[in-house]
């Protein structure tokens, strides 16, 4: 099975949709099967862009760490930064 990369506005769009699902009373296993993903990478991802605006992703994306900082000074900003960007 190819793997398939995901954008980070479409991570966070589906992390939404999971904790619909895990409000509406739905286990984690059966949550990330719904959106398409494995618990691991549910989990990955949930570490990574947990808590994150669309909004935020998209400044960190342009290259406007600073306006992003001043919105969410988080120390994994940085790293996630790094990752998008190099």
């Amino acid at each position: 099975m190819p793997k398939k990369t995901y954008t980070p506005e479409q991570i966070i769009s589906k992390l939404r949709k999971a904790e619909i699902l895990l409000n509406q009373g739905v286990t984690i296993a059966e949550a990330s099967r719904k959106i398409g993903v494995t618990e691991q990478t549910y989990y990955r991802w949930r570490k990574e862009y947990g808590g994150m605006r669309i909004e935020q992703v998209r400044l960190l994306a342009s290259g406007s760490l600073y306006s992003l900082c001043a919105v969410d000074g988080r120390n994994h900003i940085i790293a996630l930064f790094k990752k998008i960007v190099f």
